[in-house]
Formats: C-alpha cells, structure tokens, sequence
C-alpha cells in the first residue's frame, strides 16, 4: 500500500492536471455521527467543546479512509481464499462548505 504522502501526491497531481475536471462519478459517503454529541455540547462551554476540532481535522479524515482500506485487507484476502469473492472497499473524502 502506498504511503499517505505518496496518496497526496497523487491527488495533487491529478488536480494540478485537471486529470478529474468534467468527471461525473457515483459517489458512495462515509458518515460517522458521535452519539449524544449534540446533548454533550450543551452541557460544555462553547470554549471547551471547540477544543475537540483539530487544525488537521482533513488530513485526519484521508488518514482514517486509508485506516479503514487497510483495515479490510485481511477480511478480503479471507473472503477470497474460502469463497472465492472479490470484495473491494472504496473511500471518498469531501470537504463541508
């Protein structure tokens, strides 16, 4: 597996080409919701909660897409050996506006 940087590279490459302008692409999203976050948020100050954000909060979410690539690589290699199917996971990361 290729490391985090050389992913970015990659991506960086393919915008500095405009190698995926005009692409129109099914786009399946990962979703993650802390529970109770919102009734967490209401018993801390405005100051404290914010605290929970990092500055790298994008970087976290490639590394955890990439987690989670890896992570399934040995269910995949099983699934393949015992039944013969070819199971792939695929991972989008978009920013919020």
């Amino acid at each position: 597996m290729s490391s985090h940087k050389e992913l970015l590279a990659k991506l960086e490459a393919a915008r500095a080409g405009r190698a995926m302008e005009g692409e129109r692409r099914v786009v399946t999203m990962l979703f993650c919701d802390v529970k109770g976050s919102t009734a967490m948020a209401e018993t801390l100050d405005p100051e404290e909660w914010d605290t929970i954000a990092q500055e790298d909060d994008p970087q976290r979410a490639v590394w955890a897409g990439l987690d989670i690539v890896s992570g399934i690589a040995a269910y995949k290699e099983n699934l393949r050996a015992e039944y013969g199917l070819d199971l792939d996971v695929r991972v989008g990361i978009t920013p919020a506006p």
